[in-house]
């Protein structure tokens, strides 16, 4: 069976980093590298319970000229093996998205300068307390001198 390791590594990858609803994760809240660590550790139990009961039952069946495995069972050993080998990968794609997303939100929370101009534009009047633009000589509200 000749499978593609991209699309399986991608689709762990994305339910890694999707299992998340705004910033608090579904579940128990685990970052994507502990979700990696699950799913590998899954796959390979996975993978051993698939490949010894059914190599077991199948195997004494076809020595005694029983039928052998369908390959729809091997499609459930191939599954967890990739789970197991894909699952870290996964999870490190999965923080470094988690990382990649935190700075773009450090971006966009960071003043810009043209905000930062504005609130260093302005001064209080020392006479009644009104906040006036700092390039003004006089108060706008009771004309003292500034």
């Amino acid at each position: 069976m000749q499978t593609s390791v991209l699309p399986w590594i991608l689709a762990i990858s994305y339910i890694i980093n999707y299992s998340h609803v705004g910033q608090y994760p579904v579940g128990c809240g685990l970052r994507p590298i502990a979700w990696g660590f699950v799913i590998c550790i899954t796959g390979a139990f996975f993978w051993i319970l698939f490949s010894v009961v059914f190599g077991i039952t199948y195997g004494i069946s076809e020595a005694t000229g029983g039928p052998a495995m369908p390959s729809s069972y091997w499609g459930l050993v191939d599954i967890a093996g990739l789970a197991m080998i894909f699952g870290i990968p996964a999870g490190i794609i999965g923080e470094i998205v988690r990382w990649r997303r935190g700075k773009k939100i450090e971006k966009s929370l960071a003043p810009k300068p043209s905000q930062q101009t504005i609130i260093n534009s302005l001064k209080y009047c020392t006479q009644c307390g009104k906040e006036t633009s700092a390039n003004l000589a006089f108060c706008g509200h009771c004309g003292t001198r500034l």
